[in-house]
C-alpha cells in the first residue's frame, strides 16, 4: 500500500467515528442560549470536529514527515498498512468525506444559490445584492432596514461562515443532530444580525415588514434557505421579536473570543508538530494498523 493511499483511508477511519460520536453526544445536551445565542450554536456545531481535528493534524504531520524523509533519503519500503477489516471500516467515513467535498465544490460554484430578494454574497470580498423589483416594493425605511441587516452580514463575513458551517454539518452526515444544530445556528445568526441592525438605529417594525415582504417575494423554499423562514415558527418568532422592544444581550469580551480562537488554532498547530516529530509512535498505538 502506497503512503498516499494509506493516509487517504487512515484519516477517515479514525476521524469519522470521532465526529459522529461527538455529534451524537452533543445532541443529547440541551442547547442553552447565552449571550446572543449565535456563538453558542456556532460552538456546538464545531465541537464534534475538535478532537478529530487534532488527530487529523497529527496524522497530517506524520505524513509531512514521511514526505520530507522521502525527499531527503531513499524510501525504505512501507512503514505501515491498514489491516483488511480497518480498510473496510474506513469506507463509510471516506464516502461521507467525499460527499462533503463534493457539496463544498458545488456551493463554491454557486449552482445552488437561491434567487432571493436580498442577500450578502461572496466569500473573500462579500457584497450585497438586492433585487431591484423587490427594492421597488419597499418604503424608504424598509430599504434602509434591509441594507443595515445585510451590512451586518457583510461585516462578519457571514457567507464564508455559512459555507464553513454547512461543510461541518456535512462531515457529520447522515445523522440528524448536525442539521438540527445548523438550523439552530442559522436561525440565531439572523436574530443576531437583526439585533445588530437595531443597535445601529434601525426601526424594528420596518425591518419586520421588509422580512415578511422578502419571504413572500422569494417563495417558501428560497426563503427558508435564506434564513427568512425556517421550521417551527422561526419566521413568526423573528417578527414578534422585532415588533417588541430591542433585546439587550450581553456580549462576550472580545479578548476572550480571541483567546478561544488562538487556543483552537494553537492546539491544531501543536498536534501537527507532534505528528511530525512522533508520528510513528502514534501509529503504533492506533488499532487496525500494522507495521
Amino acid at each position: 500500500m502506497s503512503r498516499e493511499i494509506f493516509f487517504v483511508f487512515l484519516v477517515p477511519l479514525y476521524a469519522g467515528p470521532l465526529i459522529w460520536l461527538g455529534g451524537q453526544w452533543l445532541a443529547r445536551q440541551k442547547l442553552t442560549v447565552r449571550g446572543d445565542g449565535e456563538r453558542e450554536a456556532w460552538a456546538r456545531l464545531w465541537a464534534p470536529l475538535w478532537l478529530p481535528g487534532l488527530l487529523t493534524a497529527a496524522l497530517v504531520g506524520f505524513g509531512l514527515e514521511e514526505l520530507v524523509d522521502g525527499w531527503l533519503h531513499e524510501p525504505e519500503g512501507e512503514v505501515a498498512v491498514l489491516r483488511p477489516l480497518a480498510l473496510v471500516l474506513s469506507l463509510p467515513c471516506l464516502v461521507v468525506a467525499l460527499r462533503a467535498g463534493w457539496r463544498l465544490l458545488a456551493a463554491l460554484s454557486g449552482e445552488s444559490r437561491p434567487p432571493i430578494a436580498a442577500v450578502t454574497v461572496g466569500l473573500w470580498r462579500p457584497r450585497i445584492a438586492i433585487d431591484p423589483e423587490f427594492a421597488a416594493q419597499l418604503s424608504a425605511g424598509e430599504r434602509e432596514a434591509v441594507l443595515a441587516h445585510e451590512l451586518a452580514h457583510l461585516r462578519h463575513r457571514d457567507p464564508l461562515r455559512i459555507l464553513a458551517a454547512r461543510c461541518a454539518a456535512d462531515l457529520q452526515w447522515p445523522f440528524a443532530a448536525a442539521p438540527r444544530t445548523l438550523a439552530a445556528w442559522l436561525e440565531r445568526l439572523e436574530l443576531a444580525r437583526d439585533d445588530e441592525a437595531r443597535r445601529q438605529g434601525i426601526d424594528g417594525p420596518a425591518l419586520a415588514s421588509a422580512i415578511v415582504a422578502a419571504a413572500r417575494f422569494s417563495g417558501e423554499a428560497s426563503a427558508a434557505m435564506a434564513g427568512l423562514g425556517g421550521q417551527g415558527g422561526a419566521l413568526r418568532h423573528r417578527i414578534e421579536r422585532l415588533l417588541g422592544p430591542p433585546v439587550s444581550m450581553p456580549q462576550a469580551p472580545r479578548a476572550r473570543r480571541w483567546v478561544r480562537r488562538w487556543a483552537f488554532g494553537g492546539s491544531l498547530a501543536l498536534a501537527l508538530v507532534v505528528g511530525f516529530a512522533e508520528g510513528e509512535a502514534l501509529l503504533r498505538v492506533l488499532p487496525g494498523v500494522r507495521s
